[in-house]
């Protein structure tokens, strides 16, 4: 009886395996126009991984390492975004929500870095990512 109780205790508790990645997601639009931004360029810095925008702006990275990653946010049509610092937390949902700016005048910089606390341009929200249940 016990070695049945033993048993089913371990398939209950394998049913809710934690894995030790997350998925980033999100949204960029235009921030003069508000419209999603197709073809859009993102790259998590120092690895391969690079995704491009749908057509409705939107990209997505699954099985994410737990960690903290930069990125580039590249359009030859707005100013470039580098995002430092950001933390994939394991078993959840990093969304980021950009809004990216047409390029200023010749003399100023095409290349703007953002950390997690010094921006107002960006939306971030953590979410568990759902499992199916067995």
């Amino acid at each position: 009886m016990a070695n049945l109780a033993f048993v089913l205790v371990s398939v209950l508790l394998s049913a809710r395996v934690q894995t030790n990645t997350g998925l980033i997601q999100g949204t960029v639009i235009s921030a003069e126009t508000k419209k999603p931004v197709p073809n859009v360029s993102i790259q998590i810095l120092k690895s391969r991984r690079k995704a491009k925008t749908n057509s409705e702006g939107e990209f997505v990275f699954k099985d994410v390492p737990a960690g903290t990653y930069d990125f580039e946010i590249t359009s030859p049509d707005f100013v470039t975004f580098r995002y430092s610092g950001f933390t994939v937390k394991a078993d959840s949902v990093l969304t980021l929500n950009i809004s990216l700016f047409n390029p200023p005048s010749i003399h100023k910089p095409r290349v703007r870095i953002v950390t997690p606390d010094t921006s107002v341009h960006y939306k971030m929200r953590y979410v568990p990512i759902p499992r199916r249940q067995l």
